[in-house]
């Protein structure tokens, strides 16, 4: 049959469907190292029946699957239904954003100072913005007079979001296409391909403790190509929204990065979330978005 989360998604008795759960948790074994070792556990957290369970692969199966199973069982409407495809302000912009059917909210509200501070950046310039999702960083370099936008994502969805955006905006000089960033900047740094301003906000690459060494070499290489990638003079915007990302440890990835790269980078600009995504002193990952601005000499 069908495992219990599915049932409990999918069934209007929801309490039949959760005394069968709790029956079926009174029989498990109390040891903590067999409970994580139940079948039924394994099959939810996708993991191997046998083998080596390593903790960080148990760590980010439980993010995986149960995060998102949380998530999925708490959407819906509180109320009286309504439209979600809405439209909102945003440092002058209308944009369009799904928040039922969109990634997490429709659209990442916490980069709206980031966002902003596009202007310092964007006039007359030929912009690369990657890992664009519904649109934010590269339609306001475009609002603030950017000569040429061209933004990247692998979603087809994000991307045809996006593209509505510039539309309502009246932005021509805006496109966006489908592309896998990594392939698009190691192409680009090869041919010797540049632009004037390259943003790179991707997906949070450590969403646990356990995958941060991988995810220090995924956006090192990102920033690598990009900076590879830049006219002299011109500026690399980056962001990082894990927080295992430390904002020391970023900032260490990124100039390693340039190090690397042979670029010296001066920093014009740091941001972080705005005030309705609060950081708690002593809560290190509350602040978990990082966004630099630097010019690339």
């Amino acid at each position: 049959g069908r495992l219990y989360y599915e049932r409990l998604l999918a069934s209007k008795d929801r309490a039949a469907v959760r005394a069968e759960a709790e029956q079926k948790i009174a029989e498990l074994p109390p040891s903590p190292r067999d409970f994580v070792r139940d079948p039924v556990l394994l099959e939810f957290l996708g993991l191997p029946e046998t083998g080596r369970l390593m903790e960080s692969d148990l760590e980010q199966a439980l993010i995986d699957h149960l995060q998102s199973f949380l998530l999925e069982l708490g959407k819906g409407f509180t109320g009286k239904p309504f439209p979600t495809d809405l439209v909102i302000d945003e440092n002058g912009l209308k944009l369009h954003v799904d928040v039922a059917g969109g990634q997490k909210t429709g659209h990442f509200l916490d980069q709206v100072r980031n966002h902003g501070a596009m202007a310092q950046v964007s006039e007359g310039q030929r912009v690369l913005d990657c890992f664009t999702h519904t649109g934010g960083f590269g339609l306001h370099a475009a609002h603030y007079g950017a000569k040429d936008v061209l933004g990247l994502d692998i979603s087809e969805e994000a991307v045809a979001q996006a593209t509505r955006n510039a539309e309502v905006n009246g932005l021509k000089n805006c496109t966006f296409k489908v592309a896998n960033v990594f392939d698009f900047l190691t192409e680009a740094s090869r041919t010797g391909k540049q632009w004037d301003v390259i943003v790179l906000d991707p997906p949070a690459f450590a969403k646990s403790r356990g995958a941060i060494d991988n995810a220090y070499r995924g956006y090192k290489e990102i920033n690598l190509r990009a900076l590879k990638s830049i006219t002299s003079g011109g500026f690399l915007v980056t962001c990082s929204c894990s927080q295992h990302m430390t904002p020391d440890l970023f900032r260490k990835m990124v100039a390693e990065a340039a190090r690397d790269a042979g670029r010296r980078v001066r920093e014009v600009y740091y941001g972080t979330q705005p005030p309705d995504h609060p950081i708690l002193w002593g809560v290190p990952e509350t602040h978990y978005l990082k966004c630099l601005m630097l010019e690339v000499i």
